[in-house]
């Protein structure tokens, strides 16, 4: 899902945030608070674990968690700001086990790098 249509409108979450156990929101960043309110309102629980990850898969990857009600602030605080993905959903409870993917392997992260500055 995105967060806004091509218009730059706010997606409508209502019919997906309660139908599915993890949801995926990409381009977030910029409309996190909106988001994350659309949720809660659609259903998810306020307390529910989301993440938000800028640069996935890249040298500058940086992770923000905390709970769909506080991300907003999380991310702000933490300066958090596009590129970034939203998951929500209890799945991200995991992302402790998982965090060696917070650090992506150099040359793994170099070669993103390269191919995206080439374009």
């Amino acid at each position: 899902m995105i967060a806004s249509l091509a218009d730059g409108a706010d997606a409508d979450l209502r019919r997906v945030a309660a139908s599915v156990d993890t949801l995926v929101v990409l381009m977030a960043a910029s409309k996190l608070e909106r988001t994350c309110a659309a949720l809660i309102d659609a259903g998810r629980p306020a307390a529910q674990p989301p993440c938000l990850v800028q640069w996935a898969a890249t040298s500058r990857q940086r992770v923000v968690r905390g709970t769909i009600g506080d991300l907003p602030q999380l991310a702000a605080a933490a300066r958090i700001g596009p590129p970034a993905t939203l998951i929500a959903g209890d799945v991200v409870a995991l992302s402790a086990d998982l965090a060696r993917f917070d650090a992506p392997d150099p040359a793994v992260a170099a070669g993103v790098d390269a191919l995206r500055a080439t374009g």
